[in-house]
């Protein structure tokens, strides 16, 4: 037993000399030939089998319409150029890429040429990272409304009926550092470096005849440009937040401190973010992601990206931006404590006066919370006595098993930082999620 237990352990070194003589030999193993010439014919519809997640992503998108994506294309029949790519194939390599946690053109690129699946929906097609991160970059509005189609099907289906929403936010860190964050005075003096420099390279250009120019100082040049164009949004950001806080503050009766307005800071490459505090306490350049979420279904209805920190005040706009895109009006909106704000109570009773808002007080675990108060409106008094009452409480619970549940699969598919910069592109990103939740969903419904 024990001789033949050693035949696996095949020892190294000095060690083989006594393993030649005790077995009459070395041993035989099976070694790599790559200079061997195969000759393997095979089609690209069987590099994968017929039940595999890329064909039901296909099978998915070839259902939705993408005419808008269509006609940004500006190679036609009978004209010049070479013919574009057509989005279906981009916009499933990205559906199939974030069901596996890639999030970065140039991984998608190289998977196209080294996996099957990236292989198959490509179909011959040469695709390269330019062209797929251009596509989620510049079509924030077509993937928005590819959203209200995922949900459309399920409507007409009647597969949901968007009674009951959840509404929850979630933080996603942004591509920016903590320290490109700086203070009016020192974007002033970048912002005058910056603006110099762009002159003396259209100097340079003016000087050189344009067929001499080269590539590098072509690049050179944009970057520069790109760079002031930041600065000058970074001070105007600035500028927004410091009216916002003044705002703010006098509301309250008070001023903004030069001090405290000398402090404010922005960020040099994604001035639309900001310094937010993080599931796991820390502070982090940042969007806040609003997420509207049929309960039933856990279908997402809803999706806005706010760089706004804290959730108060944002339930209305949700809302409003469901009932305009559906025309229908939800009869329950669950949200948790964060969200409180009695402006946004009456507005919401303006907008849908059906709608009873499930939202727990601030200080909930204390029972005169829940008593109306003297200085309170009347639809935030009855939003106080309807949350005391147990069956409220009881609805209530259905939020974190909702909302925390889509949040979690979002993390899971790779949402813990977005690769592009502005509102803008960030909500094309996460349009690509959105789309992704409601399609697996679909499946199961």
């Amino acid at each position: 037993m024990n001789e033949q237990k050693s035949l696996f352990l095949i020892p190294d070194g000095p060690e083989i000399d006594n393993y030649e003589k005790k077995y009459k030999g070395k041993p035989r193993t099976i070694k790599p030939q790559r200079d061997q010439v195969e000759m393997m014919m095979f089609s690209i519809d069987q590099l994968i089998p017929a039940s595999h997640k890329a064909r039901l992503v296909w099978k998915y998108v070839e259902k939705l319409d993408l005419s808008k994506l269509l006609l940004k294309i500006d190679s036609t029949e009978g004209s010049l150029g070479r013919p574009a790519i057509d989005p279906h194939i981009l916009l499933t390599l990205w559906l199939y890429a974030t069901i596996e946690g890639i999030g970065q053109g140039r991984v998608i690129e190289r998977y196209c040429s080294e996996h099957n699946a990236f292989k198959w929906i490509c179909g011959g097609v040469n695709v390269n990272y330019h062209t797929i991160n251009d596509f989620r970059a510049n079509n924030e509005e077509c993937l928005n409304e590819l959203i209200i189609q995922s949900v459309a099907m399920l409507l007409f289906e009647n597969l949901i009926t968007l009674e009951e929403i959840s509404q929850d936010g979630i933080k996603v860190r942004a591509h920016a550092g903590a320290s490109s964050f700086r203070r009016k005075d020192k974007l002033k003096i970048f912002q005058k470096i910056a603006k110099e420099h762009v002159e003396k390279l259209n100097e340079e250009r003016l000087k050189t005849p344009s067929d001499v120019i080269s590539r590098k100082k072509i690049v050179e040049n944009q970057k520069a440009v790109d760079r002031e164009n930041r600065l000058n949004k970074a001070i105007e950001q600035l500028n927004k937040i410091t009216e916002q806080k003044k705002k703010v503050l006098k509301k309250q009766r008070k001023k903004l401190v030069k001090k405290k307005e000398e402090k404010i800071r922005v960020s040099t490459t994604d001035p639309e973010s900001r310094v937010m505090k993080m599931g796991n306490g820390g502070y982090n350049p940042a969007y806040n992601v609003q997420l509207a979420t049929d309960v039933k279904t856990q279908v997402i209805v809803g999706m806005k990206v706010s760089n706004q920190e804290m959730d108060m005040g944002l339930i209305s706009k949700m809302q409003e931006l469901v009932i305009h895109t559906f025309g229908t009006k939800p009869k329950r909106w669950l949200v948790d404590g964060g969200y409180v704000q009695h402006e946004d109570i009456d507005k919401i009773a303006q907008i849908n006066p059906e709608c009873i808002i499930y939202m727990p007080p601030r200080n909930s675990k204390d029972p005169e919370s829940y008593l109306p108060k003297d200085t309170d409106s009347h639809y935030v008094k009855e939003w106080r006595i309807n949350m005391g009452k147990i069956e409220s409480k009881k609805i209530y619970k259905n939020r974190a098993a909702t909302s925390e549940c889509v949040n979690a699969n979002a993390r899971n598919r790779g949402l813990q930082q977005f690769f592009v910069r502005g509102i803008s592109k960030v909500a094309s990103n996460m349009s690509l999620f959105v789309i992704v939740h409601n399609m697996i969903r679909s499946w199961s419904l």
